[in-house]
This record gives C-alpha cells, structure tokens and sequence, in this order.
C-alpha cells in the first residue's frame, strides 16, 4: 500500500480506498486529532481535550478508532517525572498529516479555534436575559 493520501477524497491511493479508513477520516474531529499529534510529536488524551473543541466522549472514541486502523499508536513517554501514555502517528498516520499540511489544514483548524473560543467569550459576556431569550429560538 502507498502512503500517498489525498485529503480531498479521504483515501489511500492507489489501493482503491479503505472503507473503513475513509469513513474514519470523515468523522469529526479525527483529521484534526491526526494535525494536533503530528504537529507536537505526541499528544496525550487530557491535551488534545485541552486544545480541541471536541467532547471527551468523541476525543476517546477517536484514539480508540485511530489506534484500532494504525493510524496511532500509544507509547510511554517520559514527561516531568513522570511516565505518560501518548499517542504518536504511525506511517499512515504521518502520511495523512503531510497531506494535511499540504492542504494546510493545520492553519485552518487553529483559526477555527481560535475564532470558535472568541464566540464563546463573547457569548459568556452576553446579559441572562438575552441568552434566555436566544436560547427559546
């Protein structure tokens, strides 16, 4: 199998696509978790929560997918005294950032963020009476 991904139609070529792979890579949050580990190196579970907009519930369900298809792997990982398990991309999973990168999908899903966080603050400034009265439409 080649390690050349095309983003765009989320398969591997030229194996004639992966079901299993492209429903994967089609889920949310899961090319972001493959941008987030790749950029860093390693990830644990508590950062990606940390740096995601995704639910703890979907960030789990993602790692467990992701290391079930090779696209991760766990490891150990000596951090500040102490031992912790992380996520590293394997080949595949390297070849799926690249081409995000190329794609520049790591730019973009930092911008999201942090545009999604600014809403928020936004949001959290709003008087109760507003928020109620926006919540009923």
């Amino acid at each position: 199998m080649s390690s050349k991904i095309n983003i765009d139609e989320t398969c591997i070529s030229p194996s004639d696509h992966d079901p299993i792979l492209t429903e994967l890579l089609q889920k949310k949050g899961m090319l972001e978790m493959v941008v987030e580990i790749g950029k860093n190196g390693s990830r644990r579970n508590t950062e990606l929560r940390n740096e995601l907009l995704l639910s703890s519930s979907t960030i789990q369900k993602r790692l467990k997918s992701g290391k079930q298809i090779s696209i991760w792997e766990q490891a150990l990982e000596d951090r500040k005294a102490i031992t912790a398990k992380v996520y590293k991309l394997t080949p595949l999973g390297e070849a799926i950032y690249q081409s995000a990168v190329e794609n520049n999908l790591d730019d973009l899903y930092k911008k999201r963020r942090e545009i999604n966080r600014v809403i928020d603050n936004h949001e959290a400034r709003l008087p109760p009476v507003y928020k109620e009265a926006t919540s009923r439409n």
